[in-house]
């Protein structure tokens, strides 16, 4: 049976966002569609039918039929693929209504105002192959194909197969006729042919992205091109030598593995990286520190992990970057800790490049640049993780293969983690998402040179999609003690799926494919060992304790299973249905294929250090290097945890981008901070990759010195990312130039990289992607002294510490060492700071400016020549500059305009300019100040003892540490209950249960079933309305009290809750989505009207509060003036995007209340780069008793 479904016209914001980039971007002005979702609900009757459309889609129009029209196009996700809303309401239907339905869903576009060419111009950019497949109107729903059982059958005569024939079936794999002799040699040697299914693992095995082949590669011979720069190289590569000779290490190859790591290996042994933890656990980087708390201090381990997903994000952007961040994650959690805070760097062509440039066989940049936001966002949204810092840089270079990588920052305390050894009889547990065909041979296209002539059937098989709200489970998992004392060792799912997730805990592995759980029936063994679904962790578990594990997962309602055993022998076996499919010996997995050996050329730059001219000051802040991003910026959720010490942008315009991320440790009490930054100018790694990947080591490690932090602390981790190198003497050189200016930036700084990530596939056809080396600096240190980069009064003097360019363009190392550390020691007299890149001081200067309309004056000079490793300061008028060695006061601080050689420029006009290049791209919107005068006649309001608080957890809820954080810290215990899947009917009456022991119910904001049907809260509505829970809440307001904040007040308003007081239909209160489907993070004031539990005593006062959001308006269906008459309207923003501005609301008790703010994120120590009213939380007010 069918549904079609059609927003109101005024609530359609994904219709708005398909106009936006059809007028903008691809200028058909004429353009109209109507957009509808399509679903198929299977094994239901009349009457069921009639209850999901009155219970799931009671507020959009239905229609039962699919009518023709000239210009239309049906679309679903590629088969197999994750589909959220389909499954999302599929779990809905079957966990909260209790049907037993399965659910298809389609999308229909109905385009108007267009013809022929223009339709298909239209349907090309929003129908991504590799994403979706467009469908007939009337399509028919086909179960996932049986797959054929060829993979699982010997290739027969393989011992004996000649070059040629090797040549032949090498066309099938990524390995190279070498690897295919080598594995050719050791099936003669056990006596028997492989099967395909053993070959694909050994693909993947020995593939760039799982064992870095290049880096592995040996380099034979190292010449160096004379010319300026030879001597400078040439000591470089001797101070290489002589670390090779200190480590031990002459009589192994030289690789650039060997070379990126030598750093770190040597100030390890030298006592020089004593905080650094060693462990087999090698997915992420891990440091001892202290941290600081009420309590005192405590040990923990600070975890940090970089990742890309190039090749996945240049073919399906949304997917390809979600899951950038999703393996990322999954790489901390390995560690048993909690992952805290993401940073996102990615490159592109310019993102506003006409579509019509857009080269054969791609997609356009922008198309590129939205999805891959809205994609790494969205998950990063969905799992409840901060994400502090996002920068796109753009070379003409990145057309060849989108740059995509994601950064993570996690943290646990040390006594939740116990590291052992497995051994025979231990058991490995899969947990997490089910298994299914997706992802299958992603690791090795990965490795692979994307071609012209690649199918999209070859390319989508790549493809994964994830789901947040699962791996969200396993985070919330591993917060628990109890579960990670239980972990000999983990591991994530990633490249080349079971097989080497599990296949690499131990030596000796008996996996039992039959135990593994799947998404659907249709999959043999071999796909169900490869497949790279995401959202998959593997821990080994003594026996004794596995039963313990299992029980400690389902209380969270994480799916878990055994899947192996360690073994005595060697060997990695798995098995299906009776049969081994899989039988090969530990030694020859890990020998990483055939030796590779290459040839080095390492050649001189050719001309100058390229710089930015200044021509007129709208073209420069609008060039490609200083146009603002902070419309990008809006779509990631900055505040979710209450850590998030630096909002991305500063200042109380927020438009002032931060040189990195500094958020809290993730206790509820403590004071010490983590700071992320990273560095990269793909033009200076462009002329020269020695000199690039030498400054982004420098200007890292500078950045945490200028948020004011100990250069020390610093650890670094590096992302590489080049053109495919092949057997080209001079592109070796390249990546081997940038590691060894890198070397040489860390042996005089003595500051260590211990992690990285390599990918060495950035070519296409002719073109290459720019040589990259990312540096991601990491350190740690105490809240009191962090240093935000806006420029904060006038009459400031605006100092210059310059770090003079020695002829061969670098720096003398002692002398920046000694500005570290005297920044670091005057950190509290600075008011503002930031670092000079190649591109000079202005650009620093006109950033710091715009954040709180602060300027300055400058006389006539050269403000753009480059100044690596130097400082820009704002300092009070009394400070003595002379502290530094080289140090000049360039001017002062002026409120509202910047004066340069004589010319004078308005901020606000700076701030609209730099803007408007990428405001279609990333749907830039604006609050306006509205009048929010309403007439509130006070409530009567006794202030009540809240002690326990009750917080329900659905599927997808990803907030609760706000509130937990924020109870905490007023003396309120909460309960966190968890709904379980397999017992759904069991926990709602627990829950309904529950109610009357508390004060306080807590309905969290986020994305409980990811917010679908495209509505928020809706599970909390069915939850609400449920037969068990109805009375019992309407008896529970009676006494006790409810909160929602963000998402989740629309059930209190779709329920009757806040008009009516209690569970009762006939509302037509509804949340309103933001503009163009936009999610939007920010700091926003709100102003107190009305009085409540959450704000006696308040009225009249501005607060400044997190808001984070893609539905930040509430309809009150023109009832403002009444309900403000009553008492209802507690607080408005004082901007905000529609014609009305409410943010918090009560019912006429003042027993409910919902804040669209987020006031649980409000904790000390936060946000102090925004904030600019008065910023308290509202919790505190819960308790003090009546006035």
């Amino acid at each position: 049976m069918k549904l079609i479904i059609s927003a109101h016209p005024h609530r359609d914001t994904y219709k708005q966002k398909l106009l936006s980039n059809a007028h903008h971007l691809l200028h058909i002005d004429t353009l109209d569609v109507s957009v509808y979702d399509v679903y198929e609900f299977f094994d239901v009757s009349k009457e069921q039918l009639q209850e999901i459309e009155a219970k799931l889609f009671d507020d959009v129009n239905v229609a039962y039929e699919l009518e023709e029209a000239p210009y239309q196009f049906r679309y679903h996700p590629i088969p197999g693929q994750y589909n959220e809303r389909q499954v999302m309401v599929e779990k809905q239907l079957n966990e909260l209504l209790h049907l037993n339905t399965t659910v298809h869903h389609s999308t229909l576009i109905n385009v108007e105002g267009v013809n022929d060419d223009q339709f298909e111009q239209f349907k090309s950019y929003v129908l991504n192959p590799m994403e979706f497949v467009e469908i007939p109107l009337d399509y028919q729903v086909h179960p996932v194909r049986l797959s054929s059982l060829k993979d699982l059958d010997p290739i027969e005569g393989f011992m004996d197969f000649n070059e040629d024939q090797l040549k032949e079936l090498q066309r099938d794999f990524s390995l190279d006729l070498d690897d295919l002799m080598f594995i050719q040699d050791y099936f003669k040697e056990i006596n028997r042919d492989p099967n395909t299914t053993e070959l694909k693992a050994l693909d993947t095995y020995w593939s760039d992205h799982c064992r870095h082949t290049t880096f592995e590669t040996h380099l034979t011979d190292v010449r160096f091109e004379d010319g300026f720069f030879v001597d400078l190289f040439k000591e470089s590569f001797e101070v290489y030598q002589q670390l090779r000779q200190a480590t031990g290490r002459l009589d192994r190859a030289m690789t650039l593995m060997d070379l990126g790591t030598i750093q770190a290996r040597y100030l390890k042994q030298e006592g020089l990286a004593s905080d650094v933890v060693v462990s087999d656990e090698v997915n992420a980087c891990a440091v001892n520190m202290t941290v600081q708390t009420a309590e005192g201090p405590e040990d923990w381990v600070l975890y940090f992990k970089n990742e890309t997903h190039n090749h996945p994000t240049e073919i399906e952007p949304f997917g390809g970057a979600a899951t950038c961040l999703g393996g990322a994650i999954r790489d901390t959690l390995s560690g048993r800790s909690y992952a805290y805070q993401a940073m996102r760097i990615s490159g592109s062509k310019d993102a506003s490049e006409p579509v019509e440039e857009t080269l054969p066989g791609k997609l356009a940049q922008s198309n590129i640049s939205q999805k891959a936001v809205e994609g790494y966002s969205d998950y990063g949204n969905q799992i409840g993780i901060a994400q502090n810092y996002a920068k796109e840089y753009y070379h003409d270079g990145f057309v060849a293969k989108r740059m995509e990588a994601g950064a993570i920052v996690a943290a646990t305390p040390a006594d939740y983690v116990i590291r052992e050894n497995p051994t025979p009889g231990d058991v490995i547990i899969l947990l997490g998402g089910k298994t299914g065909k997706d992802g299958l041979g992603a690791a090795v296209g990965s490795s692979m040179v994307q071609e012209a002539d690649d199918t999209e059937e070859e390319q989508s098989a790549q493809v994964q999609k994830g789901c947040p709200s699962t791996e969200r489970k396993i985070v919330r998992l591993f917060r628990n003690p109890e579960v990670t004392r239980l972990i000999k060792k983990c591991n994530d799912f990633g490249a080349g799926g079971l097989s080497v997730a599990v296949g690499e805990l131990a030596d000796g592995i008996h996996i039992d494919l039959d135990a593994v759980k799947l998404k659907y029936p249709q999959m043999h063994g071999g796909e169900i060992a490869l497949s790279e679904s995401q959202e998959r962790m593997a821990a080994v578990v003594a026996p004794e304790d596995a039963d313990q594990f299992l029980a400690l997962c389902q209380k969270d309602d994480v799916e878990a299973t055994i899947v192996a055993e360690v073994t005595e022998e060697p060997k990695l076996v798995m098995t299906w249905q009776d049969r081994v499919i899989f039988d090969i010996d530990r030694s020859f997995l890990n020998s990483n294929g055939a030796t590779k050996q290459a040839h080095v050329e390492a050649t001189q730059p050719k001309g100058e250090v390229p710089t930015q001219p200044f021509t007129t000051m709208k073209d420069y802040v609008q060039s490609l290097d200083n146009r603002s991003q902070r419309a990008m910026a809006d779509y990631f959720d900055s505040t979710v945890s209450a850590q998030t010490v630096l909002s991305p942008y500063g200042g109380q315009c927020e438009m002032t981008p931060e040189l990195g991320m500094v958020s809290l440790l993730p206790h509820a009490t403590t004071t010490s901070v983590s700071a992320m930054t990273a560095s990269y100018d793909p033009h200076l790694m462009s002329y020269s990759p020695f000199h690039g990947a030498y400054f982004a080591v420098v200007d890292s490690i500078a950045r945490l010195v200028a948020l004011g932090l100990d250069y020390k602390t610093a650890r670094l981790s590096m992302q590489e990312y080049f053109e495919r190198l092949g057997e080209n003497p001079a592109r070796w050189g390249k990546p081997f130039l940038a590691l060894l200016g890198a070397n040489l930036a860390m042996t005089d700084l003595q500051i260590p990289a211990i992690g990285g990530k390599d990918s060495m596939s950035g070519s296409y056809e002719e073109i290459d992607v720019p040589p990259t080396v990312i540096s991601f600096a990491v350190g740690h240190g105490e809240v009191d002294g962090v240093i935000s980069r806006a420029f904060k009064q006038a009459g400031s003097k605006i100092v210059l510490v310059e770090q003079p360019l020695k002829d061969d363009l670098t720096v003398d190392m002692e002398a920046l060492k000694a500005t570290f550390e005297t920044i670091f020691e005057h950190r509290h007299d600075i008011l503002a700071s930031s670092t000079v890149s190649r591109l000079g001081v202005l650009k620093e200067l006109v950033e710091m400016s715009y954040g709180n309309h602060i300027g300055f004056e400058l006389p006539k000079g050269d403000y753009t020549k480059p100044m690596m490793g130097s400082f820009l300061l704002e300092v009070k008028d009394d400070f003595d500059e002379s502290i530094f060695k080289h140090a000049t006061v360039l001017g002062h601080t002026q409120e509202d305009v910047i004066t340069l050689d004589g010319e004078t420029y308005q901020i606000k006009d700076l701030v609209e300019w730099t803007q408007e290049p990428l405001e279609y791209v990333y749907h830039r919107f604006d609050m306006k100040a509205l009048n929010n005068n309403y007439s509130v006649e006070p409530l009567a309001v006794q202030t009540p003892t809240i002690k326990k608080a009750l917080l329900p957890i659905f599927t997808g809820v990803q907030t609760e540490q706000d509130y937990v954080k924020a109870c905490q810290l007023n003396g309120i215990d909460v309960t966190e209950f968890v709904f379980e899947t397999e017992r759904m009917e069991e926990t709602i009456a627990q829950f309904a249960d529950q109610l009357s022991k508390h004060d306080l119910l807590i309905i969290p904001h986020g994305a409980a079933y990811g917010n679908e049907p495209d509505a928020p809260a809706k599970a909390w509505e069915l939850l609400l309305t449920h037969p068990k829970v109805k009375d019992a809440v309407n008896e529970f307001v009676k006494d006790h009290y409810i909160l929602a904040t963000g998402t989740s007040v629309d059930a209190l308003l779709k329920t009757g809750l806040i008009e009516f007081g209690q569970v009762q239909e006939g509302s037509n209160y509804r949340l309103v989505k933001n503009p163009v489907d936009k999610f939007l993070s920010r700091t926003q004031t709100i102003k107190i009207l009305g009085s409540s539990i959450f704000t006696k005593g308040l009225e009249g006062e501005s607060f400044n509060v997190p808001v984070a959001s893609s539905w930040l308006g509430i309809d009150l269906n023109g009832e403002e003036d009444t309900l403000a008459q009553q008492g209802q309207i507690i607080s408005v923003f004082e901007e905000a995007f529609d014609h009305q501005s409410i943010d918090g609301i009560q019912d006429p008790s003042g027993h409910i209340i919902g804040f669209i703010s987020n006031i649980e994120r409000v904790a000390p120590n936060t946000l102090i780069n925004s904030v600019t009213k008065r910023y308290e939380s509202l919790f505190n007010q819960l308790n003090k008793g009546d006035n």
